[in-house]
């Protein structure tokens, strides 16, 4: 998650896992290949390993959801879009129908806690601001707290 300021609008930009995955993916290729027999074997084989990494990690980056939340003081509206492999959406939300903005918390026995940054709406509506969850509570209430500034004027 990304937060910027500009112009009198506080910019939320999310991509979950997206760069993380295409280099996991590529680590685990280019692991096989050298377990397989990697450069004493041939280069073709490399060239092809290159290339299924190129393919197959092109598509997981086409289908995560990029989501992007626009909170416009000066209007009085967060306006938001969110795009991926499935198509586009987008559109706005004034402030006053925006009750809260939470922190919303998943933990486990055997799991660490995460965190991720969360919209009340008047209608009962929960609307998280990203898919993902996130290690660092500091962080995520950072985050929160700047986008109930804006919200809260």
């Amino acid at each position: 998650m990304k937060v910027k300021e500009e112009n009198g609008t506080l910019i939320v930009r999310c991509a979950p896992l997206r760069w993380g995955l295409v280099l996991a993916f590529v680590v685990l290729c280019l692991g096989w290949w050298w377990v397989g027999g990697g450069p004493r074997e041939s280069w073709g084989a490399f060239i092809v390993w290159v290339g299924l990494v190129v393919v197959i990690g092109g598509l997981v980056v086409a289908v995560v959801k990029v989501s992007v939340y626009e909170f416009d003081s000066l209007r009085g509206v967060m306006r938001w879009r969110y795009w991926g492999l499935f198509g586009r959406r987008s559109g706005e939300v004034p402030f006053h129908e925006i009750r809260d903005v939470v922190v919303e918390e998943v933990s486990g026995p055997e799991v660490k806690s995460s965190y991720r940054v969360a919209l009340l709406l008047a209608n009962g509506e929960q609307w998280p601001l990203t898919l993902d969850f996130m290690a660092g509570r500091e962080r995520v209430e950072g985050v929160r707290d700047r986008v109930l500034g804006y919200v809260r004027g």
